[in-house]
Protein backbone atom coordinates (compact mmCIF):
# COMPACT_ATOMS: atom_id res chain seq x y z
CA UNK A 1 0.00 0.00 0.00
CA UNK A 2 1.48 3.70 -0.58
CA UNK A 3 0.58 6.89 -2.45
CA UNK A 4 1.96 8.57 -5.01
CA UNK A 5 1.46 12.51 -5.99
CA UNK A 6 0.87 12.81 -9.55
CA UNK A 7 -0.10 16.53 -11.71
CA UNK A 8 -1.61 15.65 -15.05
CA UNK A 9 -2.02 18.45 -17.48
CA UNK A 10 -4.60 16.76 -19.49
CA UNK A 11 -7.32 14.54 -18.33
CA UNK A 12 -5.38 10.82 -17.30
CA UNK A 13 -5.53 7.84 -16.84
CA UNK A 14 -3.28 5.61 -14.47
CA UNK A 15 -3.39 1.76 -14.58
CA UNK A 16 -2.37 -0.15 -11.26
CA UNK A 17 -1.05 -3.84 -11.95
CA UNK A 18 -0.23 -6.13 -8.79
CA UNK A 19 1.60 -9.73 -9.73
CA UNK A 20 1.88 -12.76 -7.95
CA UNK A 21 3.15 -16.51 -8.33
CA UNK A 22 -0.41 -16.98 -8.97
CA UNK A 23 -0.85 -13.87 -11.25
CA UNK A 24 -1.54 -11.01 -11.45
CA UNK A 25 -4.73 -8.14 -11.51
CA UNK A 26 -4.81 -4.56 -12.63
CA UNK A 27 -6.97 -1.44 -11.62
CA UNK A 28 -7.66 2.03 -13.12
CA UNK A 29 -8.42 5.74 -12.11
CA UNK A 30 -8.88 8.34 -14.46
CA UNK A 31 -7.65 11.94 -13.24
CA UNK A 32 -9.80 14.51 -15.23
CA UNK A 33 -7.92 17.96 -15.71
CA UNK A 34 -10.43 20.72 -15.88
CA UNK A 35 -9.00 23.60 -18.24
CA UNK A 36 -9.42 26.80 -18.68
CA UNK A 37 -10.50 28.26 -21.72
CA UNK A 38 -8.61 29.46 -24.76
CA UNK A 39 -9.88 31.69 -27.49
CA UNK A 40 -7.93 33.31 -30.80
CA UNK A 41 -9.62 36.38 -32.85
CA UNK A 42 -8.46 37.12 -36.39
CA UNK A 43 -8.99 38.53 -39.56
CA UNK A 44 -8.05 39.22 -43.18
CA UNK A 45 -8.61 42.69 -43.20
CA UNK A 46 -6.67 44.23 -40.45
CA UNK A 47 -6.35 47.87 -42.76
CA UNK A 48 -9.36 49.38 -44.11
CA UNK A 49 -10.12 52.90 -45.95
CA UNK A 50 -12.69 54.84 -44.19
CA UNK A 51 -16.22 53.37 -44.68
CA UNK A 52 -15.35 49.93 -45.31
CA UNK A 53 -15.95 46.61 -43.65
CA UNK A 54 -13.52 44.19 -42.11
CA UNK A 55 -15.03 40.38 -40.76
CA UNK A 56 -13.60 39.11 -37.58
CA UNK A 57 -12.72 35.25 -37.31
CA UNK A 58 -12.57 33.43 -33.52
CA UNK A 59 -12.78 29.97 -32.17
CA UNK A 60 -12.15 29.31 -28.42
CA UNK A 61 -11.96 25.78 -26.55
CA UNK A 62 -13.92 24.80 -23.14
CA UNK A 63 -15.38 28.23 -22.83
CA UNK A 64 -18.45 29.02 -20.98
CA UNK A 65 -19.30 32.61 -22.16
CA UNK A 66 -17.29 34.82 -24.68
CA UNK A 67 -17.20 38.25 -25.21
CA UNK A 68 -16.13 40.73 -27.56
CA UNK A 69 -15.98 44.30 -26.54
CA UNK A 70 -16.18 47.92 -28.58
CA UNK A 71 -20.32 47.19 -28.28
CA UNK A 72 -20.39 43.80 -29.82
CA UNK A 73 -21.06 41.52 -26.81
CA UNK A 74 -21.59 37.21 -25.94
CA UNK A 75 -20.84 35.53 -28.91
CA UNK A 76 -20.86 32.10 -29.67
CA UNK A 77 -17.83 29.43 -29.15
CA UNK A 78 -16.79 30.56 -32.77
CA UNK A 79 -17.77 32.27 -35.65
CA UNK A 80 -17.53 35.49 -37.62
CA UNK A 81 -18.73 39.19 -37.99
CA UNK A 82 -19.10 42.37 -39.82
CA UNK A 83 -17.68 45.17 -38.44
CA UNK A 84 -17.19 49.12 -40.21
CA UNK A 85 -15.25 51.37 -37.46
CA UNK A 86 -14.58 54.71 -38.64
CA UNK A 87 -11.10 55.34 -36.69
CA UNK A 88 -8.15 52.77 -35.65
CA UNK A 89 -9.51 50.20 -33.36
CA UNK A 90 -8.71 47.54 -30.88
CA UNK A 91 -11.27 44.21 -30.83
CA UNK A 92 -10.83 42.28 -27.36
CA UNK A 93 -12.47 38.69 -27.04
CA UNK A 94 -12.41 37.51 -23.63
CA UNK A 95 -13.52 33.85 -22.62
CA UNK A 96 -14.41 32.58 -19.22
CA UNK A 97 -15.13 29.21 -17.32
CA UNK A 98 -14.77 28.30 -13.84
CA UNK A 99 -11.36 27.62 -14.07
CA UNK A 100 -9.93 31.12 -15.97
CA UNK A 101 -10.23 33.39 -18.04
CA UNK A 102 -8.21 33.75 -21.64
CA UNK A 103 -8.47 37.08 -23.99
CA UNK A 104 -7.21 37.68 -27.30
CA UNK A 105 -7.52 40.51 -30.01
CA UNK A 106 -7.07 42.17 -33.11
CA UNK A 107 -6.13 45.74 -34.44
CA UNK A 108 -8.11 47.19 -37.48
CA UNK A 109 -6.42 50.73 -38.82
CA UNK A 110 -8.67 52.59 -40.52
CA UNK A 111 -7.16 54.79 -43.69
CA UNK A 112 -8.98 57.97 -44.33
CA UNK A 113 -9.93 58.38 -47.95
CA UNK A 114 -9.29 61.67 -49.62
CA UNK A 115 -11.73 64.62 -50.34
CA UNK A 116 -12.31 67.23 -52.82
CA UNK A 117 -14.20 70.14 -53.70
CA UNK A 118 -13.43 72.63 -56.42
CA UNK A 119 -15.87 75.73 -57.07
CA UNK A 120 -15.29 78.70 -59.22
CA UNK A 121 -16.75 82.28 -58.69
CA UNK A 122 -18.19 82.96 -61.95
CA UNK A 123 -19.39 80.12 -64.36
CA UNK A 124 -19.66 82.20 -67.37
CA UNK A 125 -17.80 84.25 -69.09
CA UNK A 126 -17.58 86.47 -71.95
CA UNK A 127 -14.07 85.66 -74.69
CA UNK A 128 -10.99 87.29 -73.39
CA UNK A 129 -12.56 87.30 -69.84
CA UNK A 130 -11.35 85.37 -66.32
CA UNK A 131 -12.30 83.27 -63.95
CA UNK A 132 -10.93 82.21 -60.61
CA UNK A 133 -11.13 78.36 -59.58
CA UNK A 134 -10.79 77.39 -55.69
CA UNK A 135 -10.09 74.06 -54.22
CA UNK A 136 -9.70 72.17 -50.87
CA UNK A 137 -8.50 68.30 -50.16
CA UNK A 138 -8.01 66.46 -47.64
CA UNK A 139 -5.58 62.83 -47.18
CA UNK A 140 -4.54 63.70 -50.87
CA UNK A 141 -0.29 62.63 -51.21
CA UNK A 142 -1.29 64.20 -55.11
CA UNK A 143 -3.66 66.98 -56.24
CA UNK A 144 -4.21 67.34 -59.93
CA UNK A 145 -6.46 69.92 -61.85
CA UNK A 146 -7.21 69.40 -65.90
CA UNK A 147 -6.24 70.48 -67.46
CA UNK A 148 -4.05 73.00 -65.99
CA UNK A 149 -1.52 70.63 -63.99
CA UNK A 150 -0.33 70.13 -60.51
CA UNK A 151 -1.28 72.00 -57.75
CA UNK A 152 -1.47 72.51 -53.98
CA UNK A 153 -3.39 70.66 -51.77
CA UNK A 154 -5.44 73.76 -51.39
CA UNK A 155 -5.37 77.16 -53.56
CA UNK A 156 -6.91 79.53 -56.34
CA UNK A 157 -6.48 79.61 -59.51
CA UNK A 158 -7.34 82.56 -62.14
CA UNK A 159 -7.79 80.59 -65.50
CA UNK A 160 -8.81 82.14 -69.31
CA UNK A 161 -10.56 79.63 -71.15
CA UNK A 162 -10.79 80.23 -75.02
CA UNK A 163 -13.93 77.85 -75.15
CA UNK A 164 -16.31 76.36 -72.70
CA UNK A 165 -14.20 74.57 -70.24
CA UNK A 166 -14.66 71.36 -67.53
CA UNK A 167 -12.06 71.68 -64.71
CA UNK A 168 -11.25 68.45 -63.10
CA UNK A 169 -9.90 68.45 -59.52
CA UNK A 170 -8.44 64.71 -58.59
CA UNK A 171 -7.01 63.95 -55.04
CA UNK A 172 -5.06 61.20 -54.70
CA UNK A 173 -4.34 59.27 -51.48
CA UNK A 174 -1.15 57.46 -50.47
CA UNK A 175 -2.70 54.47 -48.61
CA UNK A 176 -4.27 52.43 -51.02
CA UNK A 177 -7.65 54.96 -50.52
CA UNK A 178 -8.44 55.52 -53.74
CA UNK A 179 -8.63 59.15 -54.94
CA UNK A 180 -11.38 61.73 -54.69
CA UNK A 181 -12.94 64.06 -57.71
CA UNK A 182 -14.64 67.65 -58.34
CA UNK A 183 -15.20 69.97 -61.17
CA UNK A 184 -17.00 73.00 -62.74
CA UNK A 185 -17.83 73.90 -66.10
CA UNK A 186 -17.07 77.59 -67.39
CA UNK A 187 -18.90 78.53 -70.64
CA UNK A 188 -17.35 80.37 -72.47
CA UNK A 189 -20.61 82.77 -74.56
CA UNK A 190 -19.84 83.98 -78.23
CA UNK A 191 -20.26 87.84 -78.18
CA UNK A 192 -23.12 88.67 -79.99
CA UNK A 193 -23.42 88.98 -83.99
CA UNK A 194 -25.54 91.11 -85.79
CA UNK A 195 -27.48 91.71 -89.24
CA UNK A 196 -29.02 95.25 -90.07
CA UNK A 197 -30.51 96.74 -93.26
CA UNK A 198 -32.82 99.24 -94.51
CA UNK A 199 -35.07 98.87 -97.23
CA UNK A 200 -34.83 101.05 -99.19
CA UNK A 201 -31.28 102.65 -98.10
CA UNK A 202 -31.86 105.69 -100.42
CA UNK A 203 -34.94 107.87 -99.66
CA UNK A 204 -36.48 111.19 -100.92
CA UNK A 205 -37.26 113.71 -98.48
CA UNK A 206 -40.69 113.15 -96.96
CA UNK A 207 -40.22 109.19 -97.72
CA UNK A 208 -40.20 106.49 -95.39
CA UNK A 209 -37.41 102.87 -94.82
CA UNK A 210 -37.79 100.22 -93.05
CA UNK A 211 -35.53 99.31 -90.74
CA UNK A 212 -34.52 95.28 -90.35
CA UNK A 213 -32.20 93.55 -87.99
CA UNK A 214 -31.58 90.06 -86.09
CA UNK A 215 -29.35 89.26 -83.53
CA UNK A 216 -27.53 86.48 -82.14
CA UNK A 217 -26.37 85.77 -78.64
CA UNK A 218 -27.88 88.58 -77.32
CA UNK A 219 -29.95 89.46 -74.66
CA UNK A 220 -30.51 92.89 -74.72
CA UNK A 221 -30.86 95.27 -78.29
CA UNK A 222 -31.19 99.15 -78.64
CA UNK A 223 -31.44 101.49 -81.42
CA UNK A 224 -30.22 105.25 -81.33
CA UNK A 225 -31.39 108.35 -82.95
CA UNK A 226 -34.08 107.95 -80.10
CA UNK A 227 -35.79 105.04 -81.02
CA UNK A 228 -34.04 102.59 -77.64
CA UNK A 229 -34.91 99.06 -76.66
CA UNK A 230 -36.14 96.76 -79.02
CA UNK A 231 -36.72 93.24 -79.58
CA UNK A 232 -33.99 91.17 -80.73
CA UNK A 233 -35.07 90.54 -84.11
CA UNK A 234 -37.71 92.90 -85.26
CA UNK A 235 -38.65 95.75 -87.92
CA UNK A 236 -39.24 99.43 -87.74
CA UNK A 237 -40.51 102.06 -90.28
CA UNK A 238 -38.34 105.46 -89.79
CA UNK A 239 -38.61 109.10 -91.93
CA UNK A 240 -35.27 110.55 -91.45
CA UNK A 241 -35.32 114.30 -92.69
CA UNK A 242 -31.65 114.05 -93.51
CA UNK A 243 -28.94 111.20 -94.27
CA UNK A 244 -28.55 109.70 -91.01
CA UNK A 245 -26.68 106.80 -89.43
CA UNK A 246 -29.04 104.44 -87.49
CA UNK A 247 -26.21 102.04 -84.92
CA UNK A 248 -27.66 98.68 -83.38
CA UNK A 249 -26.63 98.00 -79.68
CA UNK A 250 -26.75 94.08 -78.67
CA UNK A 251 -25.62 93.01 -75.48
CA UNK A 252 -25.80 89.33 -74.26
CA UNK A 253 -23.10 87.29 -71.94
CA UNK A 254 -20.49 86.83 -74.18
CA UNK A 255 -20.25 90.74 -74.37
CA UNK A 256 -21.38 94.17 -76.28
CA UNK A 257 -21.83 94.40 -80.48
CA UNK A 258 -22.91 97.05 -82.61
CA UNK A 259 -23.77 97.04 -86.36
CA UNK A 260 -24.80 100.50 -88.44
CA UNK A 261 -27.28 101.21 -91.29
CA UNK A 262 -27.19 104.64 -93.72
CA UNK A 263 -30.40 105.40 -95.14
CA UNK A 264 -29.15 108.17 -97.70
CA UNK A 265 -32.03 111.25 -97.82
CA UNK A 266 -31.82 113.23 -101.23
CA UNK A 267 -33.62 116.58 -100.77
CA UNK A 268 -36.31 118.03 -102.81
CA UNK A 269 -35.27 120.91 -104.55
CA UNK A 270 -34.97 124.95 -103.33
CA UNK A 271 -36.87 127.35 -104.52
CA UNK A 272 -34.82 130.20 -103.40
CA UNK A 273 -37.03 133.19 -104.60
CA UNK A 274 -40.32 133.53 -107.17
CA UNK A 275 -42.36 136.85 -106.73
CA UNK A 276 -44.37 138.46 -108.81
CA UNK A 277 -44.04 142.08 -110.00
CA UNK A 278 -46.68 144.21 -109.26
CA UNK A 279 -49.04 141.67 -107.13
CA UNK A 280 -52.18 143.50 -107.53
CA UNK A 281 -53.54 144.40 -111.17
CA UNK A 282 -57.06 145.04 -113.05
CA UNK A 283 -57.80 142.84 -115.22
CA UNK A 284 -56.08 142.83 -118.69
CA UNK A 285 -53.02 144.32 -117.30
CA UNK A 286 -49.81 141.98 -117.09
CA UNK A 287 -46.99 141.38 -114.14
CA UNK A 288 -43.75 140.28 -114.18
CA UNK A 289 -41.82 137.49 -112.27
Amino acid sequence: AGTYTVTPDVTTTYTITAENAYGERTDSVTVTVNQPPTVSISTESPVICSGDSAVLNWTSTDADTLIINQGIGEVASSGTTTVTPAADITYTITATNEYGTDTADVTITVNPIPTALLTVDRDSIAPGGSATLSWTTTNAASVIIDPEGEVDPEGSLIVHPEVTTTYILTATADNGCGDATSSVTITVHDPPTITISATPDTITEGESSTLSWTTVNATSASIDQGIGTVDLSDSITVQPTITTIYTLTAEGPGGTNTGNVTITVNSLPVIESFTANPTNIAAGEGASS
